[in-house]
């Protein structure tokens, strides 16, 4: 079905494009890790079935699966392969719920002619010129053909999925509700024409003097004490495994592999590259083989050899604690810590928003403590730059207010910052009176900024659309409440204070069946519709993912 059009078209720049897929690809770990896996997962043993509508998330093949039909079904809508993890994720939960509801609605799929008309709607098969080009699709298949991960059947069969999902969102979302006279509305807004003139105060130089007392400070700690709270911390350990402790246990391979090992990790060995351009009298690069760097590669073999001995004595620790249901503090607990060559390092108690980063654990490691407990107290294994670690709950201290004395400095600090913001505005309104009365008396706007020491700036003939560098889109809903020759009360953005003075403001205006409110019209309904169905799909997913991790 697929190779209609292979036989007919030349084939150019392949290995570019294979050299990018292949980039892709191997960034990739098509696994999802499912609630409850690994050895310290609740229920301990096998890991439990996950069905997903007839997919089980818990095998790692069938989740393999579901994510290579979402990257090929995004790289053939978007024209670019997906490169973060999270999104692939996504796009493949999405994907397979839809299509189990199309499975339900008995949604048909395409035939021979209309998968042809199909493909020439896809991005990744469009020329320079944004229309379908033969060379393109050409291009494609032939990197489809040359790796090894995919086929043209897989093309074929998400083409024909996608073609489903699209005639099934059609009829799910719908057209969209806009009424003409927003869609008007938005028109005439954006083809508005402005011409303005900005007063702007600085709150950097403003400095007033703040006087603080012991009845005000309590006031407002009392006030604003929930800003103060600190969340849940955890109190934990890490039991870390270094590397340098199995050096000695090492042996060394022989040459060829040492030989398989350097070229399978040339880059290791190379030289920097330098930051400048070569110079005309600097010598030419020795190059760089396996001879010339052998003890390098032996030092970074025993390097990568040490790590994985750590790593698989720090997994030795998690099964002894799980196979033996260890209790934590036992005897037993001090004996595998002992046995294995476990170094015990305290971690400073943290909360989820304020996880340390100079502890040597990842941070993500170290927010998975969040999920422990007493009867379920130690992690997986944690990867660490030289070596491995199980971390360890201990205890965690509830969320707290502190008392003022505890963090009276802190609460100092806001109050001046607080107290001086409050200032600023008042400070704004008198400025305000200033330029009202100077503007009642007939004088210009620029000469009243003048005299009250403000920076004026004047912008002139500018739309929504395409207004001036320096002008400030925020400022666009201060001047929609304005009249011609109005002052806007000062608002305060990107700490600056800021009048606006509308010199004036043309609003066209457009009849409801005026072609550029038909095209406002259409692009309104399209969000409208995007956003019912992306609601319904959001639902669709978590309702079945949170029927997936109830035991069956």
């Amino acid at each position: 079905m697929i190779s209609w059009l292979q036989s007919t078209f030349q084939r150019h720049y392949k290995w570019l494009f294979l050299l990018l897929l292949g980039v892709v690809i191997v960034s990739f770990v098509l696994t999802i890790t499912p609630a409850g896996s690994g050895l310290t997962g609740a229920g301990r043993g096998r890991i439990a079935d996950r069905d997903y509508f007839g997919h089980n998330l818990a095998s790692g093949k069938e989740m393999g699966a579901l994510l290579q039909a979402a990257h090929m079904s995004s790289w053939i809508n978007s024209g670019n392969q997906l490169s973060e993890q999270g999104q692939l994720e996504q796009v493949a939960l999405q994907r397979t719920a839809i299509l189990a509801l199309a499975d339900k609605l008995k949604v048909p799929g395409p035939n021979e002619e209309q998968l042809k008309d199909y493909i020439r709607t896809k991005r990744v098969f469009r020329g320079p010129d944004g229309n379908f080009s033969p060379d393109a699709y050409a291009q494609f298949i032939d990197i489809i053909e040359a790796t090894p991960s995919f086929s043209t059947d897989m093309v074929a069969r998400s083409l024909a999925q996608d073609y489903r999902i699209d005639m099934l969102n059609e009829s799910l979302i719908g057209p969209g509700y806009v009424i003409p006279f927003e869609a008007k509305r938005q028109v005439e807004k954006q083809e508005t024409v402005w011409s303005v003139e900005t007063a702007t105060t600085s709150y950097g130089s403003f400095l007033p003097e703040v006087e603080v007392s012991d009845s005000a400070l309590e006031e407002f700690f009392e006030t604003f004490s929930a800003n103060y709270r600190e969340g849940e911390k955890v109190v934990a350990k890490a039991l870390t495994f270094r590397g340098d402790r199995y050096v000695d246990r090492i042996d060394l391979p022989g040459e060829s592999d040492l030989k398989a090992y350097f070229e399978s990790n040339r880059s290791l060995f190379e030289p920097p590259s330098p930051e400048s351009g070569i110079e005309e009298n600097e010598p030419e690069a020795v190059e760089i083989t396996f001879h010339t760097v052998r003890e390098a590669v032996i030092e970074v073999w025993k390097q990568d050899a040490a790590q994985r001995l750590a790593e698989e004595a720090a997994v030795g620790l998690t099964v002894r604690l799980y196979k033996n249901n260890v209790l934590q503090g036992s005897p037993e607990y001090a004996a595998a810590l002992a046995s294995l060559g476990a170094e015990i390092v305290s971690l400073p108690p943290f909360a989820k928003t304020e996880v340390p980063e100079d502890t040597g654990i990842p941070v993500s490691g170290l927010l998975g403590l969040f999920s422990l407990n007493s009867d379920r107290y130690f992690s997986d294994v944690v990867r660490i730059d030289d070596g491995a670690a199980v971390l360890i709950f201990e205890n965690a201290i509830p969320s707290r207010v502190p008392q003022i004395e505890e963090i009276r400095d802190a609460v100092t600090a806001d109050y001046r910052e607080a107290e001086r913001m409050r200032l600023f505005v008042e400070n704004g309104k008198v400025l305000g009176e200033a330029l009202e009365a100077a503007l009642a008396k007939g004088g210009s706007f620029i000469e009243a900024t003048e005299v009250n020491g403000l920076v004026v700036e004047s912008f002139d003939a500018f739309t929504s659309g395409s207004p001036p560098e320096t002008f400030n889109r925020a400022l666009f809903a201060q001047g929609d409440n304005l009249q011609d020759g109005q002052l806007s009360p000062m608002v305060v953005l990107d700490a600056e204070g800021i009048f606006v003075y509308l010199k004036s403001k043309v609003v066209p205006e457009y009849d409801e069946s005026a072609p550029a409110v038909s095209e406002k019209v259409s692009q309104l309904a399209y969000f409208s519709s995007m956003f019912a169905g992306q609601t319904v799909l959001a639902e669709l997913v978590t309702r079945e993912l949170e029927k997936s991790q109830q035991p069956l």
